[in-house]
């Protein structure tokens, strides 16, 4: 099982909030050495609150995006 499939898990289990926390924060707990970046599906949304995404890219090299409640 790849950590991208793992991380939603660890986050239930660990009782993370994507609306309170930064997401960063969250998946550098999980996994260190990831890489974590936002970014804007639709270029003419630029709320930073709700238009951003967070996409990331776990060490084992599995990835996965989310929103600002975690989905």
């Amino acid at each position: 099982m790849s950590l991208a499939e793992k991380f939603f898990g660890w986050c239930c289990d660990n009782r993370r909030d994507f609306k309170r926390e930064a997401h960063e924060d969250i998946v550098l707990a999980f996994d260190p050495e990831a890489e974590v970046w936002e970014y804007f599906p639709n270029p003419f949304d630029t709320d930073p609150f709700y238009g951003c995404h967070t996409a990331v890219e776990f060490s084992d090299g599995s990835n996965t995006t989310f929103n600002y409640k975690g989905e």
